[in-house]
């Protein structure tokens, strides 16, 4: 177990400086819009202390959902760090690092529970893709149960 946690740390050590060189404006050898394929990099912090269902849950209605809305909208995710807390019933923290310098963090869900749905932060109605409505009608339907969603 104490590998993982190793392993796990240098990951995300090393998604965390990535994601500085880009906010710093250093120069990594590659423009901004060249970015890797491989990212976002996503990390489990205290991944012994996540369920396969909670990391299920947690990819299928968040991070994924978060991943396309924001390629969509040509936003470059760089990192997405899930914190695991060490007991049931208490929240995850995550935070997303975007290209640019662009920081978001938020609890959401809570271990061995509920886990919701992500849904974008517009600071009005959203617009949606086809594509993205296709993929996720959880989020589209609870986005029009509260209003949030763009009409068509």
């Amino acid at each position: 177990m104490g590998g993982v946690a190793v392993v796990a740390l240098l990951v995300g050590a090393t998604a965390g400086w990535f994601a500085a060189q880009y906010y710093q404006g250093s120069n990594t050898g590659m423009s901004k819009t060249e970015l890797p394929d491989s990212l976002p990099v996503v990390v489990f912090q205290q991944a012994g202390l996540l369920s396969a269902r909670d990391k299920t849950l947690l990819e299928e209605r968040v991070i994924q959902p978060m991943i396309d809305y924001h390629n969509e909208n040509e936003v470059k995710i760089v990192t997405i760090s899930v914190k695991t807390p060490a007991h049931s019933g208490e929240e995850y923290d995550i935070e997303t690092f975007f290209v640019g310098g662009v920081y978001e963090g938020m609890i959401w869900g809570k271990k061995d529970g509920d886990i919701p749905y992500w849904v974008p932060g517009c600071l009005g109605p959203c617009a949606l893709s086809d594509t993205f409505r296709a993929k996720h009608p959880e989020i589209v339907a609870q986005m029009k149960k509260y209003g949030t969603l763009a009409e068509d």
